[in-house]
């Protein structure tokens, strides 16, 4: 009797007296990745505050006890689970304590105070919808750091700072075409995130809510889109030891409806999603430390590829010209291995954005929207040269992929779901291709410099 008391006692405890999170939770950047990080999350009706608590991870501040219903995936559980505890929010302290259904006895063993620090945020909610998006910059974080945080009182979660600058190998992902098939897209995320990445950059069709195939759902179906997106990104991008992978977003086609404004001020959910130096500006420099930038450009979805984004551009380049490495990534291709060569977008990319490319000594530029994988020859003023570019793509990661055509500047393409790979340091760039059963498909090394 006293035994069947003790875990009803435990049940009611776990499902009424225990705040879960939301499905929905992400991080990204807006500032320095080496020294902040933004903490996003999906509610309903507006619930719960926009509130984040951090600390540096200690290893004496453990995760939830593994009956907790919401951590029913061993990725939310980086550390031992044979060591159950209750752990007081506010404090960090825990108890671990001997129960009937656990073999071990455990005795209360409070660590040391955690030094929780706070940092409110903003929220807005999503026109004529229940959706509220909150977001929290922390700021002033330690560089190469982990940190535990948590929401209200919520469960416990991992996050990592980025060096300032190439002090270890930086694993970064770059990939697009993600959310058309979701077991496609479940599949690769899985992959992606067992090799445990810095982070991911996701190059534009995000969650396919634009495009003919879209025309005629309604608004109310689009936010759907996009949540699933990320409840799946949520649930799979997290690596074994618990650390929540970012996101580092890129506009494609089907994540807007075309509008070529400069400036363009039309209302884009992609904008209400995700976070940028300067509102509803998406091309940016994300740069580790100044020997690493990646220059994220809007390829003619919400800003035009000639005009601001090109003069921008030019100055970017020109400013970061001395970093060992600086890599382009956007997603209209500039050398399509399935579309058109021809296609206007491509056109305005090699007129534009590939002179400037070659002028400040751009190594390989990733590109995406074709829909299977790439890697060209050295490319140079339009023709085959080993002093030129490397372009690598081509934007697979959870659609369906097409047959590539034998376009005279294609080195290699396949039909599969691919993303890339970059491991970088100051001596070297290895880039290597992966299909989603994780088969190595390419590799290529890249010397720093121009």
């Amino acid at each position: 009797m006293r035994l069947s008391h003790c875990l009803l006692c435990i049940v009611l405890f776990f499902s009424f007296g225990w705040a879960q999170d939301p499905e929905i939770l992400y991080l990204t950047w807006k500032g320095d990745p080496a020294t902040t990080m933004t903490v996003m999350w999906h509610t309903t009706d507006g619930n719960g505050p926009t509130v984040v608590y951090y600390t540096q991870v200690n290893s004496k501040i453990g995760f939830s006890l593994p009956l907790h219903p919401h951590l029913s995936s061993p990725l939310h559980r980086p550390y031992s689970l044979n060591r159950p505890c209750f752990e007081d929010r506010k404090s960090g302290a825990q108890a671990l304590v001997k129960l009937p259904i656990f073999e071990s006895t455990y005795v209360y063993q409070p660590p040391e105070e955690a030094q929780w620090q706070k940092q409110e945020g903003t929220s807005h909610r999503l026109q004529n919808s229940s959706v509220t998006v909150h977001q929290v910059e922390l700021s002033n974080l330690v560089p190469d750091t982990d940190y535990s945080f948590r929401l209200e009182d919520g469960d416990i979660h991992r996050l990592r700072t980025m060096p300032d600058g190439l002090t270890r190998p930086i694993r970064a992902v770059v990939g697009g075409d993600a959310y058309f098939s979701e077991e496609l897209y479940r599949k690769m995320n899985r992959e992606v995130a067992s090799r445990d990445p810095d982070f991911v950059i996701l190059a534009g069709d995000i969650a396919y809510t634009e495009g003919l195939s879209c025309a005629l759902r309604t608004r109310y179906w689009k936010i759907n889109r996009w949540e699933e997106f990320f409840t799946y990104w949520s649930k799979d991008m997290v690596t074994k030891e618990g650390r929540l992978i970012p996101i580092v977003p890129v506009l494609g086609n089907h994540d807007v409806k075309e509008g070529f404004d400069d400036p363009y001020k039309k209302e884009v959910l992609f904008y209400q999603f995700f976070v940028f130096p300067k509102p509803e500006i998406p091309y940016r420099v994300f740069q580790i430390g100044s020997d690493l930038c990646f220059f994220l450009l809007d390829s003619c979805h919400t800003y035009p590829i000639g005009g601001l984004q090109t003069e921008w551009l030019k100055k970017a380049l020109n400013k970061h010209q001395n970093a060992l490495y600086r890599i382009p990534v956007y997603h209209i291709a500039a050398y399509p291995s399935e579309n058109s060569y021809t296609h206007r977008g491509s056109k305005d990319i090699r007129k534009f954005w590939v002179p400037l490319f070659e002028k400040y000594g751009v190594k390989i530029s990733m590109e995406h929207d074709n829909h299977d994988f790439k890697r060209t020859y050295p490319i140079w003023q339009g023709r085959v040269d080993p002093k030129g570019i490397l372009y690598l793509g081509d934007g697979a990661w959870g659609v369906f992929p097409e047959k590539p055509r034998r376009h005279w500047y294609l080195a290699k393409a396949l039909r599969t779901n691919c993303y890339w790979l970059l491991t970088i340091n100051q001596s070297k760039l290895l880039a290597e291709a992966f299909d989603n059963e994780g088969e190595l498909i390419d590799q290529v090394e890249i010397s720093p410099g121009k």
